[in-house]
């Protein structure tokens, strides 16, 4: 098991359930110390395998973060599975998104800085401290009133390359980079970029 997508929202409607939960998000302190072990957040399991096999699938759980949490841990069946560093700040954006080629060719290379000023052990007390990882997420939009189209996900570099046809029938578009280290996350939008045809 692992962590693969942690979101903060600022309010959610959780179901309450009175069964003792298989599956749990716990709360850990700086000092790896549980927070609250009275009362575990249950998390839904969506499960692929037939009974008696092993649990695989995909968990959902929402969680009141509380401010002392430096950890979370994912519980199944008793035992602590994933573990995820909480980091205090969002990651910062330190440069605009860049075309590194014109939006007439092939393709265009888009290039963007970001960093994140937290250090965080990737486990309980396992030292030493190191930079908390960032990854992206690029959404492209066309016309203002359209939705944002998902493009690429998890990114561990800060660039990205937007191939001829997925702008093909736009006259502009525009481009959303999201930075995210685990739990917190942040955005940048570009301005409008206008599409020159060859």
């Amino acid at each position: 098991g692992d962590f693969t997508h942690v979101t903060r929202l600022s309010e959610a409607v959780v179901p309450r359930t009175s069964e003792k939960p298989d599956a749990f998000i716990r709360l850990l302190d700086a000092a790896c110390k549980p927070l609250d072990t009275d009362r575990p957040v249950p998390v839904g399991l969506i499960q692929d395998e037939a009974p008696r096999k092993e649990q695989k699938g995909l968990i959902d759980a929402f969680v009141e973060l509380q401010p002392k949490t430096a950890y979370l841990q994912l519980v199944l069946s008793g035992k602590t599975v994933a573990t995820r560093a909480v980091s205090a700040h969002a990651p910062k954006f330190t440069s605009e998104i860049l075309l590194l080629k014109p939006p007439f060719k092939d393709e265009i290379v888009l290039e963007w800085r970001a960093t994140d000023e937290d250090t965080a052990t990737p486990e309980c007390g396992d030292p030493p401290p190191k930079k908390v990882p960032l990854s992206y997420s690029v959404l492209l939009r066309g016309d203002e009133d359209l939705p944002w189209e998902t493009i690429a996900i998890d990114l561990t570099t800060p660039t990205f390359t937007l191939k001829r046809e997925q702008i093909e029938n736009l006259s502009s578009f525009t481009i959303r980079v999201i930075a995210n280290d685990g739990v917190n996350s942040t955005s940048i939008t570009s301005k409008s970029i206008p599409i020159m045809k060859p």
